[in-house]
């Protein structure tokens, strides 16, 4: 049986760099690139930019663990040290909370408030 190939109709962007598609059995990561006038490592890039799958997936989880396992090494090898990874891991993190917070409102219990108006006071 022959199966024919799915058009890409969708894909998520993640980040200036990645984004997610899927086939009939796999989410897929792919991470764009520039692509080059010929072929070969030495040939001149140009001004035009592609993406290429990186990895395959079951489910977004999976993949999402893979786009960290992908980007931290990167990170860590460009400083050449673990110590910056580790950083730009704290002010992802820091920044994320603060998304979160900026645009959520955490309501606590408040048993004095609740007795005020409902009128329970003990």
């Amino acid at each position: 049986m022959v199966e024919t190939p799915v058009e890409e109709k969708n894909a998520v962007q993640l980040t200036e760099d990645y984004r997610i598609t899927s086939d009939q059995r796999n989410i897929i990561l792919q991470k764009r690139y520039q692509k080059r006038e010929g072929r070969g490592k030495n040939s001149p890039l140009i001004d035009s930019y592609d993406y290429k799958d990186v990895g395959y997936f079951g489910n977004l989880k999976s993949l999402l663990n893979g786009l960290v396992n992908y980007e931290v090494p990167l990170s860590a090898t460009m400083t050449g040290k673990i110590e910056d990874a580790h950083l730009q891991i704290e002010k992802l993190r820091d920044e994320i909370v603060q998304h979160v917070l900026d645009k959520v409102t955490i309501l606590q219990y408040n048993p004095k408030l609740k007795e005020n108006v409902d009128g329970d006071a003990d």
